[in-house]
């Protein structure tokens, strides 16, 4: 028999990988919190308590919806201080107002660095019963809005093959199970100008939601919003990239591993990937369109995510990470130390990075494309890539 609060810290757990990071801190948990055992596994799905915060704004009311969705992000995370996020509170930025990346960081260290500069445009977790997919507000000629935020790509997780074997027989079914049925939608905001034009904005927010109802955010732990952190909005591109606000470049981070399992607790690494997210050059607030882009193998590649126009009810994730969980506590029921062992996309086309950077310095002007015209061309791109030198 499994009590509520075990269960919560083994959804911590199995949670956190979904956006990259490792639950370290479940091994330092005050044994005060566990309590007698009881079954409260039902279902095959973890167990968890209704949120305090229950708020829910009316369908088209964008201001309700943010702030509410703002305050509780700052209930639920003791210690933050208050952060102004645009878009959040306050005017609607102009496209000027908002971060821009002139060099995309395709180097270590260059990631590392604007991952750190950004960690005030991390991603936040939306409250329980908040729509997933809002209707987007109506632009008004000559006013600058938020049009509203836009599911962009999903995230789901399965246990590593080779690590099932190792995972407790009590728990092994609703372990598997709870991940089956959840899954992690990323979504930025869009903003309109005064004159139509689209625009990215560094406000993100991440719904937790069950496969069953992708309508509805479900409520998830408080350590989950800081998981959810790894994602990271580094800005829109300009400079010589772009200058039209249409692409968002976004990091994420997560513990990687190899596939073998081991007893022997080792140095782990961290690995950075890029996201672009790309609003058609002929997006409209009443047809809005976009393409998602993410990168591997530390940036080396660049994969256009197959993203679909109904992505939360894609059979499956656009991206999949597998797991293993690399110890167990509470008497061994429980799994701690989960470890990212790959990563699968949903993807239509790749390049290589070096094919991209190699047109982006090509130095005859005829032959040059910014890097937001790569990612216009990309399907093409991709169809020639071995004739690109």
């Amino acid at each position: 028999m499994i009590s509520n609060t075990l269960l919560k810290l083994a959804s911590g757990g199995v949670l956190l990988v979904v956006v990259g990071t490792i639950a370290v801190d479940l091994l330092n948990q005050d044994s005060s919190t566990t309590g007698p055992i009881e079954s409260r596994i039902g279902d095959g799905a973890f167990a968890s308590s209704p949120s305090a915060f229950p708020t829910e704004p009316t369908k088209d009311s964008e201001g309700s919806e943010l702030a509410s969705t703002n305050t509780a992000s700052l209930l639920q995370t003791p210690g933050t201080g208050e952060r102004l996020t645009i878009g959040v509170i306050g005017a609607t930025p102009s496209q000027n107002e908002i971060v821009t990346i002139s060099e995309i960081p395709w180097l270590t260290s260059q990631v590392n660095r604007s991952f750190r500069d950004a960690e005030d445009s991390s991603c936040t977790l939306l409250v329980p019963d908040l729509a997933i997919e809002p209707s987007l507000a109506n632009a008004q000629p000559g006013r600058r809005r938020s049009l509203g935020r836009i599911p962009a790509f999903t995230v789901g997780l399965e246990i590593d093959e080779s690590a099932k074997r190792a995972l407790p027989v009590a728990t092994k079914g609703a372990i598997q199970n709870y991940l089956k049925e959840h899954r992690l939608a990323i979504e930025p905001t869009v903003y309109v100008n005064e004159e139509g034009k689209l625009y990215f904005g560094t406000d993100c927010r991440a719904a937790f939601y069950k496969n069953s109802n992708p309508t509805r955010s479900v409520q998830s732990e408080p350590m989950i919003d800081e998981a959810i952190g790894k994602f990271r909005a580094l800005g829109v591109l300009g400079g010589d990239l772009a200058n039209t606000g249409r692409t968002l470049l976004m990091a994420f981070r997560y513990v990687k591993s190899g596939s073998k399992i081991s007893s022997i607790t080792s140095v782990q690494e961290t690995e950075t990937e890029l996201l672009f997210l790309h609003l058609d050059a002929n997006a409209t607030p009443k047809k809005l369109s976009f393409n998602a882009f993410v990168t591997s193998d530390e940036r080396q590649k660049l994969h256009e995510l197959a993203i679909g126009s109904a992505i939360l009810r894609q059979s499956v994730p656009t991206i999949v990470a597998t797991i293993r969980f690399d110890s167990f506590v509470m008497m061994g029921m429980y799994p701690a130390e989960p470890v990212v062992t790959g990563v699968r996309h949903q993807a239509s086309g790749v390049l290589p990075v070096t094919s991209i950077r190699l047109l982006n310095g090509q130095k005859l002007p005829e032959n040059r494309l910014s890097f937001e015209e790569v990612l216009d061309q990309f399907g093409e791109l991709s169809r020639g890539a071995n004739a690109i030198r």
